[in-house]
């Protein structure tokens, strides 16, 4: 039997050979003979070595020749600021024909983060996304004002630092307590101040004491209120001063011929009525000397009480007369007439004589009193001259002796020779 040691046949990257016999199969020698080696091939397997991009192993697998090499993707721990994506192998994975290693690569993301504003009572102003890194902004925040602050945006509870995670930034506001214009007026409508109060504060007027132009019928008298009843402040507000009116009074004259009366009365009086009860109590004729007057009006015509007012009585004159009496020297009437005032009277009758007497003859010499223009009755009374008869002696009296004529008790008496004499019947007026 032929023996021959083990063929051998070299390895590829592909194939393992390994010996597996004679063909054909050896047997005794009977001559000649040729064998050929037989071989089974088996397919080899190369490890296929995956590496982090870090150069840390992930895995190491086994893969045949030829076949091209999968894995499931790599992953890469993201960071705070990047996120990895992997995007693939580095060589390009291709068909094994050996031991090989792949190394994992990644893009990476710059990572972005949620920044949230809020308001001051936590309500959400903003959010806004911003990169790592990035030192987040924002427009101020506002608040809104009410009547009694005013707010002004001062910043952020936390100062803005550079992004590496989401954040919350709270406004912060400072608090202004709002003033308004306080406006106080006068009884004319004039401004007496303007002044700024706070919020809250209840304004107190503090100034000249207001004052109203007092018009024909009211002088006006500031009463402590205004309108509106003052309040604490909440906004602008304009308070107008209060006063009481208080009816004025005129001082009114009426003047009429006989009296005079001056009265204080209250504007809107009508005077006609009150003018009316005076003449029912003083009458409206006025009896003079000269004349009878009768009230016919006034100047000017009577009105309601506006002003301070002088009223003068109109009247209609008639003339008065009086009754002139003319007497003889013992009291016989010789005439009687009626004679207006103001006018010279005179005697229309016969001229008076008287009888003479023993001793003397009369002669009309006038009237006593002396005649004057009329001012009312008079009784005028005749005189006479006494003239002594010639030769004429009465007792121890001489004709030749001077007369002196007396007047004692309305009587006539002759004085002559130290002696008196009575007239007869000569009584003087």
């Amino acid at each position: 039997m032929p023996e021959h040691a083990d063929a051998t046949k070299e390895n590829t990257a592909e194939f393992t050979y390994t010996f597996t016999g004679w063909t054909p199969e050896l047997v005794s020698v009977t001559g000649d003979a040729t064998y050929k080696a037989t071989f089974s091939a088996t397919k080899n397997s190369y490890t296929i070595t995956w590496l982090n991009d870090d150069e840390t192993l992930i895995d190491n697998t086994t893969v045949e020749y030829g076949v091209v090499p999968t894995h499931a993707d790599a992953t890469k721990e993201n960071t705070a600021e990047f996120t990895y994506t992997f995007t693939g192998w580095t060589p390009e994975v291709v068909s094994v024909t050996g031991d090989a290693t792949y190394k994992a690569t990644f893009s990476a993301t710059k990572n972005s983060y949620v920044i949230t504003w809020l308001n001051d009572d936590d309500s959400l102003i903003d959010q806004t996304v911003v990169e790592y890194g990035v030192v987040p902004e924002h427009a101020d925040a506002t608040k809104e004002n009410t009547a009694e602050f005013t707010y002004t945006f001062t910043g952020w509870d936390n100062t803005p630092v550079a992004v590496t995670g989401d954040a919350t930034y709270k406004a912060t506001f400072s608090a202004t307590k709002n003033e308004y214009t306080i406006t106080w007026i006068d009884g004319d409508g004039n401004t007496l101040k303007t002044e700024q109060v706070a919020y809250g504060e209840t304004p107190e007027y503090v100034g000249e004491t207001p004052t109203k132009t007092e018009t024909a019928q009211y002088s006006y008298e500031f009463n402590d209120t205004w309108s509106p009843e003052i309040e604490a402040v909440t906004g602008d507000a304009t308070y107008t001063a209060q006063f009481e009116s208080i009816v004025r009074e005129y001082t009114i004259t009426i003047t009429a011929k006989d009296w005079s009366e001056q009265r204080t009365l209250p504007y809107g009086t009508d005077l006609a009525q009150l003018v009316e009860q005076i003449i029912a109590e003083k009458g409206d004729k006025v009896v003079a000397a000269d004349s009878i007057y009768t009230l016919i009006g006034w100047s000017p015509e009577l009105a309601i009480v506006t002003e301070d007012a002088t009223y003068e009585a109109l009247y209609t004159a008639e003339a008065r007369t009086y009754t002139i009496t003319w007497l003889d020297e013992d009291g016989t009437l010789l005439d009687e007439q009626d004679v207006e005032y103001g006018v010279m009277p005179e005697y229309a009758g016969e001229t008076p004589t008287k009888e003479d007497d023993e001793i003397y003859t009369y002669t009309f010499s006038g009237w006593n009193p002396a005649i004057a223009v009329v001012t009312g009755d008079a009784t005028y009374v005749a005189t006479y001259t006494a003239e002594e008869k010639p030769n004429t002696a009465i007792g121890d009296v001489t004709t030749n002796e001077p007369a002196v004529k007396v007047i004692e008790n309305d009587l006539l008496y002759i004085i002559r020779g130290g002696m008196k004499y009575a007239v007869q019947g000569a009584r003087v007026r």
